[in-house]
């Protein structure tokens, strides 16, 4: 894995979680710039560029970067989109400190790192002390898990061929989610053929083309649900699906309700 500088946590460092969960960012022309107090840890969801400290660094979809305390930030996102994100104030603590990369592409363990960062939420939305320490506890388990995960190996190489194609595949799907997209003209975009490129992506992101799609989709029609009046049958017209049972289906089977509940409870 690719990193341009290292965050060092002490195994025993027990943090204090401040925000985790899964956010919505649109900002463009690195403005704002962020300077926190706290530690912030992300997983992107979109293509982009992000200006950590004194560098520049490219995004794709399934990036870790981790900005220090007190490091300024800055986005710029030509399309918006989503990412995980977990917030934690400095922690003291002895013994060896662990390197973890402050950039690098998780590829198929970016899911499951999201998944770990909607945990520790659910743990601190718990409240009071029993939330908060249950939550400082599985970000300290993260943070480990992150340094076993990100370990460089002397025998690391640059991203193949593969690698790269899977990574623009899924930027493709990322921005122009909206469009009819389909594997035969994916393959032919990254000269490849159909099974070759499904087996790259699952390899790297841990899903297939078809399934990341969906996903993709579903992120942006729970935006406009939340976001807006938008009637739900031109939701999902606008996330490029144009079949609204079809819609429906899919939208409960990955949010666990109808696109109208969904947006009944974030109304209330």
């Amino acid at each position: 894995m690719h990193a341009t500088g290292l965050f060092l946590w002490p195994a025993n460092a027990l943090p204090e979680v401040r925000i985790a969960g899964r956010f919505p960012l649109d900002q463009r022309d690195f403005m704002p710039v962020h300077q926190s107090e706290s530690h912030a840890v992300h997983v992107h969801l979109y293509e982009g560029k992000i200006r950590l400290g004194q560098e520049q660094i490219n995004l794709h979809p399934g990036d870790l970067t981790i900005t220090p305390a007190h490091t300024p930030s800055a986005y710029h996102l030509p399309h918006s989109g989503h990412h995980f994100c977990m917030h934690l104030l400095p922690a003291g603590g002895n013994g060896l400190a662990h390197a973890i990369p402050m950039h690098a592409p998780l590829g198929a363990l970016a899911e499951h790192a999201g998944e770990k960062i909607l945990t520790i939420g659910r743990l601190l939305s718990a409240g009071g002390a029993l939330g908060a320490a249950a939550a400082s506890a599985g970000a300290l388990e993260f943070m480990l898990w992150l340094a076993i995960q990100t370990q460089r190996s002397p025998h690391d190489h640059p991203p193949t061929r593969g690698v790269l194609a899977a990574r623009k595949v899924a930027t493709i799907l990322q921005t122009r989610f909206a469009e009819p997209l389909y594997v035969p003209d994916l393959a032919d975009e990254m000269e490849m053929s159909q099974n070759h490129l499904a087996r790259l992506f699952r390899n790297w992101y841990g899903m297939t083309i078809q399934r990341y799609l969906l996903a993709r989709r579903i992120d942006a029609a729970r935006h406009l649900l939340t976001t807006s009046s938008i009637p739900v049958h031109r939701v999902a017209t606008r996330v490029g699906i144009d079949d609204r049972q079809y819609f429906n289906k899919q939208f409960r089977r990955v949010t666990g309700m109808c696109p109208s509940a969904y947006r009944d409870q974030a109304d209330s």
